[in-house]
């Protein structure tokens, strides 16, 4: 989507990239048409910063995009790209290996743009539930923890997300205990203990030791039973695991990282930092007078205009060495 994007803007390759486009539009028409009016997709907290998505807009996007990629095929012939067919192609290549590159680094890493409620610097407290826990699943059972009937928290943009709710065998309801928290806490999210990764169990074990000698809660966050078969696998996996296992639904820890197991460290029930299993910080000294602990910020919006000028220098140098190419010959 993206390389052809590029290549309809710049003109380029322009025959087969509409025809591309087409069949590409053609296909996705009917799965925007069967989700935005047939099988809505219900409460999807992943997108719940963004006011403007929804199923129905984006079925519309689809089909306006087929009805271009049509008269742009009709009409190529009028079509005028800056670079030449010596380095056309270029454009296309390029292209794709961006998208290919930057997929892979957030599918190691996290998402470049982060379009949750639950992003670096928000409050999560204030998406504390009000209600106590009702009509949970026994997490004793080998079935995933799951809040029935789970209550909603009204967004700034009038979108609601999932409120969030923490459960602890032991302690019943802590979810006031983990987000009223005056000062730095760790969260393990691992979403499934089924298909948590365990490759880097020994930086995990060191960061819960770490946070043991200063005295900085840490919690691992699950839908899994947390006492069972699974967890007592899993505790075995990761070399005996000594962090407790507490309990939240599965699409609210899903939402909050994209990464199982993921950590997140919060401060005052402010995310400040967030990191997937692959980028796992090696803490020296205390929180407060380390760098991997300070709150940063940057807007989804500076991301994508660092990333478009970065994009576009490249496609600036190359259109510079068509010019000259031609200018010497």
């Amino acid at each position: 989507e993206f390389a052809f994007g590029v290549c309809t803007l710049l003109g380029t390759n322009i025959r087969s990239t509409s025809l591309f486009m087409i069949v590409m539009m053609a296909f996705l028409l009917p799965f925007g048409i069967y989700n935005a009016y047939f099988v809505p997709v219900q409460n999807n907290d992943s997108f719940s910063d963004v006011m403007w998505i929804n199923d129905t807009l984006m079925c519309w996007i689809y089909l306006i995009l087929l009805l271009i990629s049509i008269l742009i095929l009709i009409w190529k012939k009028h079509s005028h790209s800056p670079y030449t067919h010596r380095t056309e192609w270029t454009i296309a290549l390029y292209s794709f290996f961006t998208s290919i590159l930057l997929s892979i680094y957030c599918y190691v890493g996290l998402p470049i743009l982060d379009f949750s409620p639950y992003h670096t610097g928000v409050d999560i407290s204030k998406y504390e539930a009000k209600q106590p826990l009702i009509g949970i699943i026994d997490p004793n059972t080998n079935s995933n923890f799951t809040i029935h009937h789970q209550e909603r928290i009204k967004l700034a943009n009038g979108r609601t997300t999932a409120a969030i709710q923490f459960y602890s065998p032991e302690d019943g309801d802590v979810t006031h205990k983990i987000l009223d928290h005056k000062g730095y806490t760790f969260l393990l999210i691992a979403d499934d203990l089924n298909e948590t990764k365990t490759g880097h169990r020994h930086e995990i074990n060191d960061l819960y030791e770490y946070a043991q000698e200063n005295g900085y809660p840490f919690y691992c966050v699950t839908s899994s039973p947390t006492n069972g078969q699974i967890a007592e696998e899993y505790i075995v996996e990761s070399d005996g695991a000594e962090y407790p296992l507490i309990n939240a639904d599965q699409r609210v820890l899903r939402s909050i990282i994209r990464s199982n197991p993921g950590l997140i460290l919060i401060k005052d029930g402010v995310i400040y930092r967030k990191w997937s299993n692959n980028e796992l910080p090696n803490f020296t000294c205390k929180l407060d007078k380390d760098e991997n602990a300070t709150l940063r910020i940057t807007s989804n919006g500076q991301k994508i205009a660092k990333f478009a000028i970065s994009f576009c220098s490249i496609l600036l140098a190359i259109l510079i060495l068509d010019w000259l190419i031609g200018l010497l010959r």
